[in-house]
């Protein structure tokens, strides 16, 4: 196991937008990383989901944060909220096949808006024998083994370890709490059911 400073609790996330289940992770995590003395990286995407966009997402984030009591930061036991590029290198090229020749892209660099790339992009500057710890839901537990196949081939020292996070209850009689929803929510106005999804810490704010 390398020594406290080289751990890195990341996660790759869309939140379009935050809700509670949401916010529980982060608190778990931030609690998790401060006692390894780390700190928590978020590293949200760019594509906008349904109408609700990176910009509406982050405000939404900073006030259930805040609501919270978590600290953003870049220090230990703090989350550091990192909105990635829209166009990121992926260190591939696109490769000489009819398709890229038709579109003159043959051994081009080849970008993504993927939330996850950044992320792969950080680890080349890893001290070795780091270790990243990858906060998700139990809904998505395969989410650090999929990172640690992705590494494999570039920096097979480092460790992944996974940090399962029990979801949040669901909603009342509608299921499971879900980002779909609440921007269904919001796009029809439904403002009593939109509540549903946000921090009890925030609601003062909801209802402002």
């Amino acid at each position: 196991m390398a020594d406290n400073s080289n751990v890195y609790f990341m996660s790759a996330v869309g939140f379009k937008p935050p809700h509670k289940g949401h916010i529980q992770m982060i608190k778990e995590a931030v609690e998790k990383a401060a006692s390894r003395g780390a700190n928590y990286k978020l590293f949200i995407g760019q594509a906008p989901r349904d109408g609700i966009t990176l910009d509406q997402s982050l405000q939404m984030l900073n006030i259930f944060l805040n609501g919270e009591d978590v600290s953003v930061g870049d220090g230990s036991g703090e989350v550091s909220v990192m909105p990635v590029p829209a166009s990121t290198p992926t260190g591939r090229v696109y490769g000489d096949n009819p398709k890229n020749k038709k579109l003159g892209r043959v051994g081009k660099q080849v970008y993504t808006n993927s939330p996850l790339q950044p992320m792969i992009n950080m680890t080349a500057e890893m001290p070795r024998g780091s270790v990243i710890v990858v906060p998700t839901s139990s809904e998505d537990a395969d989410r650090a083994e999929k990172l640690k196949k992705i590494l494999s081939y570039s920096r097979p020292d480092i460790e992944v370890e996974g940090l399962i996070v029990d979801p949040t209850a669901a909603l009342e009689g509608e299921g499971k709490l879900s980002a779909t929803d609440m921007r269904k929510a919001i796009n029809g106005g439904d403002f009593e059911k939109f509540k549903k999804f946000i921090p009890e810490g925030s609601l003062d704010k909801a209802e402002g």
